[in-house]
């Protein structure tokens, strides 16, 4: 999906498709991806990383999986457990993680963009249980300079803001404060547009 530097206050309308929104979204925002690390896990689910930074509960994305069957690319994670050169990830109870990670697979810190006159935006969504959830609300996402975004976040107002989806889009760099418009008009929970 691409995106493009509009004018400020360019219109940002998503439509987010979902076989099954557990919690219902309330804000639009957007998230900007560090550089990819690669990894591997021990036996007992502990992904080795010498030195990797992260602090527990830093948001996490696989952007290449080798092994690992259960964990999916792109998906947001939190990190658990940290020591200096080890982590472990956050899972739902229904989730799985069957085999261990091998060589090949790399691991991304994400942040949430701040900073300028940038904030999450408030939306409405209709309320469905299975098919489409449509947001028509107007948005302006106003990104700060120099800040290269790689995503579209969806945050629930019912666990103060707390992330529900992140959506990769085609990373656009603002060199100068720009706005952030979706030129297709959907995001897709399920990780295609």
């Amino acid at each position: 999906m691409s995106v493009l530097v509009a004018a400020r206050n360019a219109m940002l309308t998503g439509w987010i498709k979902s076989e099954s929104p557990a919690l219902p979204p309330a804000f639009v925002g957007a998230a900007t991806r560090a550089a990819a690390k690669a990894c591997k896990s021990t036996s007992n689910k502990v992904i080795e990383l010498a030195a990797h930074g992260f602090s527990n509960g830093d948001l996490v994305v696989f952007t290449a999986i080798v092994g690992g069957t259960g964990l999916q690319v792109a998906r947001p994670y939190n990190v658990a457990g940290v020591t200096t050169n080890t982590f472990e990830l956050t899972f739902d109870e229904a989730e799985a993680w069957s085999t261990e990670l091998t060589a090949g697979t790399e691991i991304a810190k994400v942040t949430e963009v701040t900073g300028g006159a940038y904030a999450r935006v408030a939306s409405s969504y209709t309320a469905a249980k299975k098919g489409a959830t449509t947001d028509s609300t107007s948005h302006s996402l106003s990104i700060p300079a120099s800040t290269t975004v790689n995503y579209i976040t969806n945050h629930t107002l019912i666990t103060v803001g707390s992330m529900v989806v992140l959506d990769s889009i085609e990373p656009e760099a603002f060199t100068l404060a720009g706005t952030l418009a979706d030129t297709t008009g959907k995001v897709d929970m399920n990780g295609s547009a």
